[in-house]
């Protein structure tokens, strides 16, 4: 519905949510996402793009 390139984040020590979010994205994305983590705001997550 809404196409493009999109960032989920989650505080570093929130595993459930990392977890949650990681199965989600998966399988939204059939897999194609990348990681990534932004020490300075004590965050992790995932980014894609759903346009292609």
């Amino acid at each position: 519905m809404f196409p493009g390139g999109w960032g989920v984040s989650q505080w570093t020590e929130n595993l459930p949510a990392q977890k949650f979010w990681g199965k989600v994205v998966a399988e939204y994305t059939n897999g194609k996402y990348n990681t990534f983590t932004a020490v300075e705001k004590d965050a992790v997550g995932f980014t894609f793009d759903n346009s292609i």
